[in-house]
């Protein structure tokens, strides 16, 4: 959702955009997207690598020379390191290195593969992949970041100038929270009313967390009986037969694959947001940024990309350890009033810091500069090609 409230937040300051993506997802009213041609036996949504990406991939990069050449944007803004990749072979096989290329870098590639498991003890296929970040981060003319996290190891582990390097957290609309969920949802969806509610949206995957929120369950159970989780994310299958197994089902909820703009429904009907996650790729949470609009007080573990967001207003666990996450949910459900207001500062903060319009100002001034240099005359209306 990071592409979106950046492509809204962009055409507020002129920018026409092209996103350039793959076959599958949604497409949405109001954006311009270009899909590679269907394939119909990969249907993966959820985050992580697949072996299916390297032709896909391919694919990618001849969909996007397609569309450059038809459409000759100002700006190759490439997401993920995929999509910095295909800009690169864009900017240097097509336009002889003339096309400026902006890097969206949310994470490192070598340490995600890491956490999902993929390259664990394999030396020479963890030499491939480090060698193709460090290859895809001298491709970029510049360095847009999600978090502080990943900005240090772009400018640290792979040496790029500070100059060349902003951090621009996620953002929200301030308006997406600004509604009430129909009468009765709660109970909808199977929460006694008056039960204190935890919540967790995202990717029911290792790497994101899922497995400490599990664990951290049975002991916020043992103190805080009528205590009940609303999981919001997919994929539903082993989360919910380890919750099967500890004991606790009677007390999660799961709602599978859910409708982003549905999402302040699940939101608002809750009193406490958890982030599990520990931070080691660098990836930042968009998840934290939704809580906190929705004005949820937010558990989550010590960690710098948690702290550039909450600020004072976290509830922050230390040393990564479940133990420490179920005792500050624990505090959470038992100080609601201290809980509630936490979640207005938080709230209150978003507004002032976070909202996509004030968040893509940096954005903004990375591509005029860039676009400058490469015969954009002002008063043009910006062009912004995006590869996903």
């Amino acid at each position: 959702m990071r592409i979106l409230g950046e492509m809204k937040a962009l055409s507020n300051y002129g920018y026409r955009n092209i996103i350039v993506t793959y076959h599958n997802g949604r497409d949405l009213e109001g954006l311009d997207i270009r899909r590679i041609i269907n394939i119909p036996w990969y249907k993966k949504l959820e985050a992580g690598p697949s072996i299916h990406k390297f032709y896909i991939d391919i694919l990618l990069f001849f969909k996007a020379a397609a569309v450059y050449f038809k459409e000759k944007p100002d700006i190759i803004y490439g997401h993920l390191h995929e999509g910095a990749f295909v800009g690169g072979l864009i900017k240097y096989l097509l336009t002889f290195g003339k096309a400026p290329l902006v890097f969206d870098v949310q994470g490192s590639l070598t340490s995600e593969l890491d956490t999902f498991k993929w390259i664990k003890g394999r030396k020479v296929i963890r030499w491939f992949f480090h060698t193709l970040e460090k290859l895809i981060c001298k491709m970029p003319d510049f360095f847009i970041c999600s978090s502080v996290s990943n900005g240090d190891i772009i400018k640290n582990r792979f040496h790029i100038s500070p100059d060349k390097v902003r951090v621009v957290i996620d953002g929200v609309h301030t308006d997406f929270f600004n509604k009430s969920p129909e009468k009765g949802f709660k109970e909808k969806l199977g929460v006694p009313t008056n039960a204190p509610l935890i919540i967790f949206t995202g990717a029911l995957l290792e790497a994101k967390g899922i497995g400490n929120l599990v664990s951290a369950i049975p002991m916020v159970l043992k103190k805080v009986k009528d205590a009940h989780f609303l999981i919001v994310g997919y994929p539903v299958e082993e989360t919910a037969k380890k919750v099967g197994e500890l004991g606790v089902a009677e007390n999660v909820h799961f709602t599978g694959m859910v409708d982003y703009f549905k999402l302040p429904d699940y939101l608002l009907v809750s009193d406490i947001a958890v982030e599990p996650k520990v931070d080691k790729a660098g990836e930042a949470s968009g998840k934290v940024i939704n809580y906190m609009g929705a004005g949820l007080p937010v558990v989550c573990f010590e960690g710098k990309n948690n702290r550039r967001f909450l600020g004072e207003g976290g509830i922050y666990a230390p040393d990564d350890r479940v133990e420490n996450l179920a005792a500050k949910m624990i505090w959470a459900i038992e100080n609601p009033d201290e809980a509630r207001k936490l979640g207005e500062l938080n709230r209150k903060r978003v507004e002032e810091v976070f909202s996509w319009n004030n968040s893509i100002k940096d954005t903004v001034e990375a591509f005029e500069s860039l676009a400058s240099r490469n015969s954009f005359k002002a008063g043009n209306q910006r062009f912004n090609n995006i590869i996903n």
